[in-house]
């Protein structure tokens, strides 16, 4: 059944739940005790919200194979959606005792205990989901609870300069030479070894006369020569940083980490993470975030999401520039703003791309009453969908991110709400 089934899982990743309900359905009744097939079809269920369905597919799945993770979670997540908070709770202690490392299984055994009024259960429930993974979303979203706050709430007030000054890049070089047993001299500065080679003086000198696609090719292959070399990396990123190619010190920056075995981007030094999570753009985020009152820690989120800091990246729907927006949504904008002999391809200017990127999510924020999930899930899916999934789940940020039925922005919400918790950690003052 593998290519049958393999059909049906990129049919569910474009979308297409219904499709792909036909055709698991029918590889059902051949295979019925592929759990597999019970997975992907409870999935399908769930998505078109056929919720009592997805559990007893999900309940097959386990009778099959009792340690299947997938089929856990879904489980524990659905009957919290049928509203059966008491056999939810059952069966998320235990499996938060069986699998501890869990941190959605701890987020969802606290919401389990919130609805139930058990509010210092809840608590330690999500105290538990931030001691297992206090990056992720699930982590964060305890940690937004457990304080009090909505997601994205409190506004901070925003210093880009705290973890890229000076003497947090000297604290830094201090932390590397110590853990590589290398003298801290000038760890920032390119070494002669890199100065020298050829991937560099091509790709620097190409990058300053404006041969950007080919700078691109010579600047990547001389970051994956050195890979797995921390402070080549790590140099390389602060080069890239200075030169302009952001995406390609993003890059340098995360092989820098993986070579030094840092895989929490809020555990790591702050001035390697800001070369990962760097204020790129600044002059144009800081201005027009401050023009609509938008925090700018968003927008710099949403960018790198869309584009990873990218200006000239074009996407499969042909979404454009920084902000990734689509010619339709251009054209719209560029009436509304008023912006005179406005072309397509200014899309790729990132003044504009800027510009146009933050109107159109005030626009959205406005829409959606301020509600900022509802308001990325708009910018990502558009508001007609959007208006839907929000009246669903009555404006409950986190009803709203499992109702939406598509992946795409589930995932866009999720990780965009990631990224601003390191924006956040990094230059909340």
């Amino acid at each position: 059944p593998e290519p049958h089934l393999n059909l049906a899982k990129l049919r569910l990743v474009q979308q297409d739940p219904q499709s792909t309900l036909l055709l698991l359905a029918k590889l059902r009744k051949k295979f019925p005790k592929h759990p597999e097939i019970n997975l992907y079809l409870g999935y399908a269920h769930e998505k078109l919200k056929h919720l009592e369905k997805a559990e007893t597919l999900y309940r097959q799945v386990l009778h099959l194979k009792p340690e299947h993770h997938k089929a856990l979670l879904r489980l524990g997540a659905v009957l919290i959606k049928l509203g059966k908070r008491h056999e939810a709770r059952s069966f998320l202690e235990s499996l938060t005792r069986k699998y501890p490392i869990y941190s959605v299984a701890w987020w969802n055994l606290g919401i389990v205990y919130y609805q139930l009024g058990e509010l210092q259960l809840a608590e330690n429930a999500w105290v538990k989901a931030i001691d297992t993974d206090e990056s992720g979303y699930y982590g964060i979203r305890a940690k937004q609870m457990v304080n009090g706050n909505l997601p994205f709430h409190p506004v901070p007030n925003v210093n880009f300069t705290l973890a890229s000054n000076l003497e947090s890049q000297k604290k830094t070089e201090g932390w590397i030479a110590q853990n590589l047993g290398i003298q801290n001299k000038n760890l920032g500065g390119l070494s002669n070894k890199l100065m020298a080679d050829e991937y560099w003086i091509r790709g620097s000198t190409l990058w300053r006369l404006g041969q950007f696609e080919d700078a691109r090719e010579e600047l990547d292959s001389l970051r994956n020569k050195y890979k797995s070399d921390a402070l080549a990396s790590y140099q390389l990123a602060i080069a890239y940083k200075d030169l302009g190619y952001y995406y390609g010190a993003i890059w340098a920056a995360r092989y820098c980490m993986d070579a030094l075995g840092l895989y929490n981007n809020i555990e790591a030094p702050k001035f390697i993470t800001q070369l990962r999570y760097g204020p790129y753009y600044l002059d144009l985020i800081h201005p027009i975030s401050k023009q609509y009152g938008i925090d700018p820690l968003i927008v710099a989120s949403l960018i790198r999401q869309e584009s990873l800091y990218q200006g000239e990246v074009t996407s499969s729907a042909y979404a454009q520039g920084l902000m990734q927006v689509i010619p339709p949504t251009g054209d719209y904008i560029a009436r509304q703003l008023r912006w005179h002999n406005y072309q397509t391809a200014d899309l790729y200017r990132p003044h504009i791309n800027v510009a146009f990127g933050v109107y159109y999510l005030d626009e959205q924020l406005g829409i959606f009453n301020g509600n900022k999930y509802a308001a990325l899930s708009a910018y990502n899916a558009g508001p007609g969908n959007t208006s839907i999934w929000n009246k669903l789940a009555k404006n409950d940020y986190d009803l709203l991110v499992e109702i939406i039925r598509l992946d795409e922005p589930q995932e866009y919400i999720r990780r965009i709400a990631q990224h601003y918790s390191v924006y956040h950690h990094l230059y909340a003052d």
